[in-house]
């Protein structure tokens, strides 16, 4: 098969896949990341078409927050209840309003 056999919108295609897999080959390559990660999403990225997509992806995850703006207490934050409600004056309890007195 030769090169001119190849349709143009394909071969387009092709070129701009391998243009936009060397960008983010750049990408990957300034991130501060284990060299294993960046070698195996490097390979992935040269996947034709797909592989760029695939790869911004993976690598597209936002970092750790900083330790002062992260959530310090997990088991009692961001829980919600209702408190509980105590018996009004020795009658029933009353639903989801503390009692006053």
């Amino acid at each position: 098969m030769a090169l001119s056999d190849v349709p143009f919108p394909a071969l387009m295609a092709l070129c701009a896949s391998a243009v936009a897999s060397c960008l983010v080959a750049i990408l990957i390559w300034r991130r501060d990341e284990l060299v294993i990660f960046r070698i195996a999403v490097t390979l992935v990225a040269f996947f034709p078409v797909v592989g760029p997509i695939f790869a911004l992806w993976v690598t597209s995850f936002p970092d750790r927050m900083h330790p002062a703006l992260q959530a310090k207490y997990k088991n009692t934050v961001n829980t919600y209840s209702v408190p509980k409600a105590e018996p009004a004056h020795g009658g029933e309890p009353q639903k989801g309003k503390p009692d006053a007195a």
